[in-house]
């Protein structure tokens, strides 16, 4: 039997769009075509120019991306937070890619995307247990690419023992160590925050519908 907080809630689903959603929304699905379409730009016009001319080619890619955002953001938005199962992993997915970029390949940023999985999917009335597997999905196979590039460099030991100003020599079988236990340990606590960030956005959610029905308008 599934706890109260691993069920969907089609009560919460069913609740007006607020500004904050709206914003929410409105960033996690318009980053996707002008990202796409500015790294696509840069990338796909190596082959063909250099210097200035593949600034201006990514710079199309991403003013084409404006554009279909102002064709088809208008159309997700009425959606709000029912777009089909695939397509959300999809888009936590392309999340997922962005952050490990950003980060240098590190995973602990990784754990504020679960957290804002978690509201998303209480906010929608998505099923909890499903997205805390998907994220924590996610997180293990940016682990796995983590540990991989780790391992595969020579200057590991020497980066950890001068990053965190270590009095000792720094050996593989100690790297090896801190990616397993630290990886365990980084997806348990996705689990976890995952879980927390859906109770807290279910919480809100329902006092702030039920002061809409209170007060007979927005909060």
């Amino acid at each position: 039997m599934r706890a109260p907080s691993d069920q969907p809630s089609t009560d919460l689903a069913r609740a007006p769009l607020t500004t904050a959603d709206r914003v929410l929304l409105g960033i996690l699905y318009g980053a996707v075509a002008p990202v796409v379409l500015f790294l696509a730009g840069w990338w796909l016009s190596l082959p063909f120019v250099t210097g200035p001319a593949i600034v201006v080619a990514a710079l199309a890619g991403l003013a084409t991306g404006l554009l279909v955002d102002v064709a088809l953001l208008p159309r997700l938005l009425l959606r709000g937070y029912s777009l089909p199962g695939p397509v959300l992993v999809g888009l936590y997915g392309f999340c997922s890619v962005l952050v490990f970029g950003m980060f240098m390949a590190v995973p602990v940023p990784q754990l504020a995307l679960g957290a804002v999985a978690g509201a998303f999917a209480a906010r929608g009335g998505h099923g909890i247990r499903a997205t805390r597997r998907m994220t924590v999905g996610w997180l293990a196979f940016f682990c796995v690419a983590s540990a991989a590039l780790a391992l595969a460099s020579p200057s590991t030991a020497a980066d950890l023992e001068g990053m965190l100003a270590l009095p000792f020599e720094v050996t593989t079988p100690m790297v090896v160590g801190l990616v397993v236990v630290g990886g365990a340990a980084l997806l348990a606590a996705q689990y976890w925050v995952t879980g927390c960030a859906a109770r807290f956005a279910a919480r809100l959610t329902r006092r702030g519908t039920g002061a809409l029905a209170e007060n007979g308008r927005p909060t």
